[in-house]
């Protein structure tokens, strides 16, 4: 299809929400439709950046999603409370320097959190060029911090099923 064809597919309406992005704040529905389908979101740290985590969760099943974040705080954990799909950007390693460390999550942190929210499948996303060779190395780290769930890593246009 040539592109002018996919720029002018149509049009679509559609409403801007602020929040806040203050992590002291609790999660807030962003959306909550008649068929079941919520959006929620809460505030992470992302160095001197605003940014939000979102979930999706529509007919019993969820989809949490970080975005870049440090997780210095445990608000994904919160979010992520018993979710199927916590997809996680991994930029960093724990032994990467300053400034990276400051505003992304280490394979170690990214564990805990997993655990601690009780994700079923972790989905690596965000592979960079630091994190693309250690990828054996990541998925050792994150298992070591008790991580039992399916463990996946994320390339373009995939799609996964949640049953």
């Amino acid at each position: 299809m040539p592109a002018s064809r996919l720029l002018s597919a149509g049009t679509f309406s559609y409403e801007t929400l602020q929040f806040p992005a203050d992590t002291s704040l609790p999660m807030s529905t962003v959306l909550s439709e008649n068929d079941g389908l919520v959006v929620k979101t809460i505030a992470v740290n992302h160095g001197p950046v605003l940014a939000l985590a979102y979930r999706i969760e529509y007919k019993g099943k969820s989809i949490t999603y970080s975005g870049d974040t440090t997780s210095a705080t445990d608000n994904m954990i919160t979010l992520a409370q018993g979710t199927d799909l916590l997809i996680y950007d991994t930029a960093i390693m724990d032994d990467t320097p300053l400034p990276f460390i400051n505003v992304d999550t280490t394979p170690t942190r990214i564990g805990e959190v997993a655990v601690a929210s009780g994700a079923k499948t972790l989905l690596l996303s965000h592979i960079t060029g630091i994190t693309e060779p250690r990828r054996p190395e990541i998925k050792r780290i994150i298992r070591k911090q008790g991580f039992t769930g399916r463990l996946r890593v994320a390339y373009d246009l995939q799609v996964i099923n949640l049953h």
